[in-house]
């Protein structure tokens, strides 16, 4: 499963870069994008389908190290941890 955090959530929306989804779709895995405490695990299958939109533009990296790369955004639907009964 390929990881990655989060740090803003935008409309409902979690955005992470064009990199994680091509490795995911290449390694035939899964993706788990995490935001603070939350986490949302996308199964290897449905890594292409879930994808709500593309941004419009490139964006750089925040160091400049990498390429300008597109932002693939996901509607934001954490898994629910179920908590122990007492």
């Amino acid at each position: 499963m390929i990881e990655t955090r989060v740090k803003t959530l935008w409309q409902g929306k979690v955005g992470i870069r064009e990199q994680f989804v091509r490795e995911a779709l290449r390694l035939k895995q899964g993706l788990l994008i995490r935001h603070g405490k939350d986490f949302m695990a996308i199964p290897a299958g449905k890594v292409k389908e879930m994808i709500d939109s593309k941004s419009e533009t490139r964006f750089k990296d925040y160091f400049g190290m990498r390429k300008p790369e597109y932002l693939i955004y996901y509607v934001w639907r954490p898994t629910v941890k179920q908590g122990s009964l007492v």
